[in-house]
């Protein structure tokens, strides 16, 4: 219960006075799929002129996600 108090404080933090985020309703409960999908999309759209307008192909992103998957807290803190 710690957790979740604490998850709705980040979110009400992160999404409230000058800060950018947007909550995305849509994406709780969402799949581990779902939410590469999500960041893929993100990624295409943050980096579209670095792109050139081409959205990342499967192997581009695919390393992406290999460069980012970590196995415990202290290797995701390292990133």
């Amino acid at each position: 219960m710690l957790e979740l108090s604490f998850e709705k404080e980040v979110v009400k933090t992160l999404t409230t006075g000058s800060n950018q985020w947007v909550e995305r309703r849509d994406l709780y409960g969402a799949t581990p799929d779902q939410l590469w999908t999500n960041f893929r999309d993100k990624l295409n759209n943050n980096n579209y002129a670095k792109l050139q307008g081409n959205p990342l192909t499967d192997t581009e992103f695919n390393q992406v996600k290999r460069a980012i998957e970590v196995r415990t807290p202290y290797e995701a803190a390292k990133l």
